[in-house]
């Protein structure tokens, strides 16, 4: 938009037209004849007119308030033709709310340019600036009136100054502090930044500099930042920092700062919104988290204690040194931690234990009496907690130690007198079979040295009756015969039993060839098929290990005899480099394995238990696998005995 020109400027054009028309009244009178005088007052109008159309303003003449004269820019600008402005009233082109004023200062002859509300002929109106003079035309008083269109100049101000209300309004209301300063001297400051400091507006208007408002740990960082701005170099634009309120306590802000115009030189607007809850809700959370850090790894101590002592692989005493290593990692500074067990006066302790000032100290308590302690230090003084340097949950956690300590000593006396009880049983039952095979070879030898040959002795009694009866006698020869053929079963019948008492075949046959004559002995009696893959095993156990492997291969089979109804039965020896592999499986019923687990013990049977005795007695595992209706099957592996392979 073209800016018009001032007050000033206006005055002066009125000023130059004045002389371009005395001017003209010189020339008429210095002039000879009329002839001329006409003439060059025609010539002085057409500069006057050249000169009036040229400018941007509306230029009038009148003679008591009557427009006598005007250029074209009037026309345009009120909408009039020139002939219809030619004897209009000056006032008949001011609006309503303007008239008065116009009128007052066309009678009095007022000259200084003032503003009205001009209306155009279509009834609008506009802002105009008018400025009039009295002077002399063709030798009457008119007035020269010039009348500037200033609409669009006001209405930017006054578009301006509804910006700037709204603004101000915009700033005022604001729930954003906003300060601008000079060097730190406060020039601006709304409400939101006074309440949020506790000061009156005019309390922070008056002082010197705002520096009382940042605390002393913030200022040289944020002076700093003011003189880089002001000198055009780098500055964060946007930071955080604890001001002081006037109460003396402590607001943090969030800040946001730039240069700004209109207020002076080196002029910087703040912005400062309170985000003092939301430090505390960070430091809070940054607390919370710590806790939470540090109950983890609490937990983590605890879950490790708990796989220690569930560990198969850790015995004894190694417990307490596996927990007291693990146990400075859920303190608060586990770099300068230390723990030491102490039961009896046997220590389990960390490489770097040494006792301080710094203790914490919890008693290890097994059946109602103290057993032991635990300890826990840290080797450098720290700040004061709930116990020293030691926070509550780090005593709870201790006595929690301390009570699994003392249950884990508890476990391991019960674990030692369950293992001493089942060394003496295992002893007991390895007793008794020893015994009983013992008193098994008693009763055999018997059978077989004794009634065997008292046996034999009466066959022989019965033949020399037989050979002494005359011929008639033929029924009882028939007798005798029969009754030696009796004795004959009986012996052989009695061989078996003293073989399954005592297997001498053993030393006669050695392991394999007996156990194939099993095989075969255990076909004959039950008629049930059998299948063997059997490798030579022979001088590969000891002698009292070959009777263990008889006895349970004699026991496996009676079970199939007695209880599997099975039509075919497999039977395996495989050989490796340190051990021997026997399997046996039938196709019987089989039968369900929980179920036989929950019998009592009456109802078991010992079976299967004496198969177990034997097997760890030659230091192997028993398996064994049943289903109903898909037989079963018993596995075992053998360390092969060195001095028995020699």
């Amino acid at each position: 938009m073209a800016k018009g020109p001032s007050s000033e400027e206006l005055g002066q054009r009125v000023k130059r037209i004045e002389r371009e028309i005395v001017e003209g009244k010189r020339v008429a009178k210095d002039t000879s004849t009329h002839k001329q005088t006409e003439e060059m007052l025609r010539d002085s109008e057409l500069r006057f007119r050249a000169l009036a159309d040229a400018t941007f303003e509306a230029i009038f003449l009148s003679e008591r308030g009557v427009c006598i004269e005007t250029n074209h820019r009037a026309t345009e600008m009120f909408g009039y033709d020139y002939d219809e402005l030619i004897g209009i009233f000056g006032s008949d082109i001011i609006a309503p709310e303007s008239k008065e004023l116009v009128e007052f200062n066309m009678l009095t002859g007022y000259e200084e340019p003032y503003e009205a509300v001009a209306q155009r002929k279509d009834g609008t109106t506009f802002q105009v600036e008018i400025c009039g003079k009295m002077t002399k035309y063709k030798g009457r008083d008119v007035r020269v009136t010039v009348v500037h269109d200033i609409d669009k100049r006001k209405r930017a101000e006054t578009a301006l100054r509804k910006s700037e209300r709204r603004f101000r309004h915009l700033i005022e209301g604001s729930i954003q502090g906003v300060l601008i300063h000079r060097n730190l001297k406060p020039v601006f400051v709304n409400q939101a930044y006074a309440d949020i400091f506790g000061y009156s507006i005019t309390e922070i208007l008056e002082m010197d500099t705002v520096l009382s408002q940042i605390a002393s740990s913030e200022q040289d960082r944020l002076i700093g930042y003011m003189n880089a701005r002001v000198k055009d170099e780098w500055a964060p634009t946007q930071y955080e920092y604890q001001g002081i309120k006037k109460d003396g306590s402590s607001v943090w802000l969030d800040n946001r700062t730039k240069r700004v115009q209109g207020w002076g030189k080196d002029a910087i607007q703040v912005t400062v919104f309170d985000i003092t809850d939301r430090k505390q809700a960070e430091d809070a959370l940054k607390k919370r988290s710590h806790e939470l850090v540090e109950r983890v790894k609490e937990l983590n101590c605890l879950y490790g204690i708990s796989k220690i002592i569930e560990s198969p692989r850790v015995l004894g005493i190694e417990i307490f040194q596996r927990i007291v290593d693990i146990i400075p990692q859920a303190f608060q500074y586990p770099e300068i931690a230390c723990a030491c067990i102490n039961i009896g006066g046997c220590e389990s302790r960390t490489e770097n234990f040494k006792e301080t000032a710094w203790k914490l100290k919890s008693d290890i308590i097994s059946s109602g009496k103290r057993i032991a302690s635990l300890m826990v230090c840290y080797l450098e003084e720290k700040p004061k907690r709930y116990e020293g340097p030691f926070i509550k949950e780090e005593r709870n956690l201790i006595d929690a130690i301390a009570q699994r300590l003392g249950n884990i000593v508890e476990r391991l006396k019960v674990e030692k007198a369950l293992r001493d009880s089942e060394e003496k049983l295992r002893y007991l039952s390895s007793s008794l079979l020893k015994a009983q095979g013992q008193e098994r070879q008693r009763i055999s030898f018997g059978l077989h040295d004794e009634l065997g040959q008292d046996l034999a002795f009466l066959k022989i009694q019965l033949q020399s009756i037989e050979n002494r009866l005359a011929e008639d006698q033929k029924g009882i020869k028939e007798e005798c015969k029969s009754t030696q053929q009796l004795l004959d079963n009986i012996v052989e019948n009695i061989r078996r039993i003293s073989r399954g008492l005592s297997p001498t075949i053993l030393q006669d046959l050695g392991l394999s060839a007996t156990l194939k004559w099993m095989i075969q002995d255990f076909t004959d009696q039950t008629q049930i098929n059998v299948s063997s893959d059997l490798e030579n095993i022979d001088n590969f156990f000891s002698e009292e290990a070959q009777i263990i492997i008889y006895r349970i291969f004699q026991e496996a089979l009676t079970n199939i005899r007695k209880h599997s109804r099975a039509t075919h039965v497999s039977v395996s020896i495989k050989k490796t480099k340190n051990s021997v592999s026997f399997m046996v499986k039938d196709n019987g019923t089989g039968f369900d394995m929980q179920e036989v687990a929950a019998r009592s013990w009456p109802e078991k049977g010992l079976g299967l238990t004496t198969m177990e005795e034997r097997t760890r007695i030659l230091g192997g595992p028993l398996e064994r696998f049943s289903r109903k209706g898909q037989g079963a099957w018993i596995s075992l592996t053998i360390p092969i005995d060195k001095k028995g392979g020699e």
